[in-house]
């Protein structure tokens, strides 16, 4: 199948996968979101409109705190309610303190103050401001009787038409100071004033409805006043309503619903919501008349696609065949593409790669032919250390044939200090045998200097395993016998040290010695003494510098001095046991062809 056919069909046939998959769910998807939309729109407004509600109910909860608290108000209730003739102004005063609690703007339709000793009602409402407590009082005297003092409840107020209106009532008891009761408050708010202040606008059409329930699950407020008492699995078939946010589908009376619901924290009354699902996906079944015009598109596009597969084929095939000739070898091939879009980008990158692939190989030619070189260096080179390890051998059991034991010995140590300089121990080597090294060294310095210091070892067992960089301690007693001791001095002393913490050796060496100023630290840790080093001439900026070679962040290097009070050198670096852990490639492979 040509390149061309195969982007026919990765045209059309996902095309027509999605359009097939995409018609075939998009209907039930997107009701679902529209549901979902709908659903999480009524919860926010359900949400607003019971914070509205509790703070409408607070209002008044308040009024009757605060007045049940108020000293006068009790003690002009007491005196009111006290055997005698009662007069208009007493009930004007207590009037007037139960209305200053009404605020502006608020839903309280008025305060009741029950007395039973007197057997009346005082009330905020100028026009009842004093009743007797009969059958024609605003309320019944059963009601006040009985009434609860927790959250509101709804009670039927007997208005002056003769038609009881509904009420939302705050009920709480009046003491006196001594915990006598003195009677009972009521502050009140109507039913239709709250209905229409927070649920009118949520359920103004036929297909939704919206009530108001009490924390029983009983209907308190509705649009319908018949529906005031019925129970909430009454109204459509529904789970049970439990959450403080609950929403979800039900059914009532055949037809599929949705509903949300969202319970106020102060008030515990609940706001449900109710709306006919077919209304929120009218619009969405119109849009299936589209389908012919869709598959108008998709006719369309399989032609068009048969024109652009032919124009955008030119330049892959270019593309192509100048691939076949790279892979061939021909690299200097290149590719010209007319075009300017991704493909020329495509063509330039290829082109930058061709023109790498040479540059790649032309470099490991080269670096093949440096690297012969360097080996035929290196080999000639060897000649001459060889030639001295002999002849120094030679020298050495001539010594001990005539029985000068004591120039044996220096000549050992001088062979193997000259075997480790010229690297043919490997570039790591374990803490054991660098401090061999170091032995062999303060061997020699001790016969030139007529033994006028010393050297203390205090390593501990696991860190000679570990392994260093080869001549990493030399150069730091060489310092420390250069730069610190007193050849006048007989208690010239040197203190090496080593340990392993946390997976670091750390190693100190310190001597007794004269000491340096921070200029002259400064210029050894810079390297410009190195050149009048007497054995390597590898100095402390070599030792540090290799540390951050082969260590990088986990290595460090740290020098204390002062005049008069001796030198101490402190070199971290991880506690390793593999001689390859931190070895560069080339040290790696000295190390195996060592081996």
């Amino acid at each position: 199948m040509s390149f061309r056919s195969k982007l026919v069909f990765a045209i059309l046939l996902p095309a027509l996968l999605c359009i097939a998959v995409v018609w075939g769910n998009s209907y039930h998807r997107s009701m679902e979101q529209i549901e979902r939309g709908s659903i999480d729109s009524i919860e926010r407004t359900l949400k607003n409109k019971s914070e509205q509600l509790d703070g409408y109910l607070k209002t008044a909860y308040f009024a009757a705190v605060r007045l049940a608290a108020d000293a006068d108000f009790l003690r002009e209730g007491a005196a009111f309610a006290a055997p005698g003739e009662q007069t208009a102004a007493q009930a004007l005063r207590l009037s007037e303190r139960m209305k200053s609690q009404i605020p502006e703007g608020g839903l309280i339709d008025a305060i009741y103050l029950y007395l039973p000793a007197a057997d009346t009602v005082v009330s905020s409402d100028e026009h009842h401001m004093l009743e007797a407590a009969g059958t024609a009082a605003p309320f019944d005297v059963s009601f006040w009787q009985s009434a609860p003092q927790t959250g509101i409840q709804p009670v039927a107020r007997n208005s002056t038409g003769g038609t009881p209106e509904l009420y939302y009532a705050y009920v709480r008891d009046l003491t006196d100071e001594n915990g006598v009761a003195i009677g009972r408050l009521l502050v009140g708010i109507k039913e239709r004033v709250l209905y229409y202040a927070l649920l009118d606008e949520l359920g103004r059409d036929e297909y939704t409805q919206c009530y108001l329930l009490d924390n029983a699950g009983q209907v308190i407020s509705s649009r319908y006043i018949g529906d005031i008492g019925l129970a909430a699995d009454s109204l459509a078939e529904m789970p049970a309503l439990t959450s403080a946010v609950q929403s979800g589908g039900c059914s009532k009376a055949g037809s599929r619903m949705l509903y949300a619901s969202v319970q106020g924290g102060f008030s515990d009354c609940r706001l449900l919501y109710l709306t006919d699902r077919a209304r929120l996906t009218h619009d969405l079944r119109q849009q299936q008349i589209m389908l012919p015009f869709i598959l108008l598109i998709v006719l369309i596009a399989v032609l068009l696609a048969q024109l652009l597969s032919r124009w955008i084929y030119r330049p892959v095939g270019q593309l192509m065949n100048a691939m076949d000739a790279v892979g061939e070898g021909k690299l200097e091939t290149r590719v010209q593409l007319a075009a300017s879009d991704e493909l020329q980008q495509l063509g330039r990158r290829f082109n930058a790669m061709a023109r790498r692939i040479r540059e790649l190989v032309e470099q490991q030619v080269r670096d093949r032919l440096a690297r012969r070189q360097a080996e035929m260096r290196a080999l000639q080179h060897q000649i001459k250390p060889h030639f001295m390890y002999n002849t120094l051998n030679t020298i050495r059991y001539t010594a001990l044939l005539q029985n000068d034991k004591k120039v044996g010995e220096q000549l050992a140590d001088f062979i193997a200090l000259l075997e480790a300089s010229t690297n043919k121990q490997g570039t790591f080597i374990t803490l054991r045998e660098e401090t061999a090294l170091v032995e062999h060294y303060v061997a020699l310095q001790r016969y030139r200097y007529m033994n006028c210091f010393t050297v203390a070892y205090e390593i501990s067992d696991d860190a000679l395993p570990c392994y260093v960089p080869r001549l990493l301690l030399q150069p730091l007693v060489e310092n420390a016998v250069l730069h610190g001791m007193d050849i006048k001095r007989s208690d010239n002393r040197i203190e090496i040290s080593a340990k392993t913490e946390n997976d670091f050796l750390r190693i100190t060496v310190r001597d007794n010695g004269k000491g340096m100023t921070e200029e002259q630290a400064q210029q050894l840790l810079e390297g410009q003494n190195d050149a009048h080093r007497q054995f390597t001439g590898i100095g402390l900026s070599n030792v540090r510098e290799r540390l951050a070679l082969y260590y990088g962040e986990q290595g460090g290097f740290s020098l204390i001095s002062a005049p008069g009070e001796g030198t101490e050198i402190e070199l971290v670096l991880p506690a390793s046991r593999d001689p390859l852990a931190f070895a560069i490639d080339t040290d790696s492979e000295e190390t195996e062809e060592q081996a």
